[in-house]
């Protein structure tokens, strides 16, 4: 039997009752709370994630609205926290889902506490510090997490399966301490996180109820702006290296 909240999900044949059961026994810890954070809450949320841990230290300001949809203008204008707002708008949503958050960036030293009892993390940051304390913090809590990447028209997303083994700085150079691109030097066309978080949410909904065999473990990479869209095999930097040894 389904329920009248799920029906939809619930009735689609690769999900079904079995893996909404799932989903609501699943726990989520997301790193951030800003554009791509607002769109995966509310999405792992609507869809019946039973548990989400939203971390965040800043607060909402008006140059975030255009792309961080939990947010209003008054929001920004009493400088609120974006996990309390956040927290006030998605328990409105579905009061069904768990929710807790926490006013503080994840980090090498607190990140082993705040993974300690979720299934999957969710990068919704937008800097490579946060996503290296993000991979350590996986790797050594033996689960997954999905990084997210948005800036100007560009988006790029790939689940990170760190209980293998498998860890961010084998396929990003993060020589220098930055990415190829910036959000705050090149921008972001607000379409972008919209399409980067439902990605990632996507693979984040196989992950929870059960689906691993529908994963793509692959980078999916797109520029809005010049109609690209790919799925990009990963070469490993050790790789690389290999290969100019030789």
């Amino acid at each position: 039997m389904v329920s009248s909240r799920y029906l939809a999900q619930e009735l689609f044949e690769g999900l079904g009752p079995e893996g909404q059961k799932k989903l609501q026994e699943g726990r989520v810890l997301l790193v951030g709370c800003g554009a791509l954070g607002s769109v995966s809450s509310q999405i792992l949320t609507r869809a019946g994630v039973g548990y989400l841990k939203i971390a965040d230290d800043d607060q909402v300001e008006l140059a975030n609205l255009h792309r961080q949809l939990l947010f209003t203008e008054k929001d920004a204008e009493f400088s609120t926290l974006k996990v309390h707002a956040a927290r006030d708008f998605l328990s409105q949503v579905n009061s069904e889902v768990e929710i807790e958050i926490f006013d503080e960036k994840l980090s090498a030293e607190n990140g082993p506490e705040l993974a300690d009892d979720v299934d999957l993390i969710l990068d919704c940051s937008d800097n490579p510090e946060a996503r290296r304390a993000i991979d350590s913090t996986a790797r050594k809590a033996g689960i997954p997490w999905i990084y997210g990447g948005v800036a100007a028209s560009v988006g790029m997303v790939k689940f990170v399966a760190a209980a293998s083994g498998e860890s961010i700085e084998s396929w990003f150079d993060f020589t220098g301490g930055t990415e190829a691109f910036s959000p705050c030097q090149d921008g972001i066309l607000n379409t972008v996180p919209l399409l980067v978080a439902t990605l990632q949410s996507n693979e984040a909904l196989k992950y929870l109820s059960g689906a691993h065999d529908r994963i793509n473990h692959n980078l999916i990479y797109f520029d809005l702006w010049e109609n690209e869209f790919e799925i990009l095999d990963i070469i490993l930097n050790e790789e690389i290296n290999e290969e100019k040894e030789e």
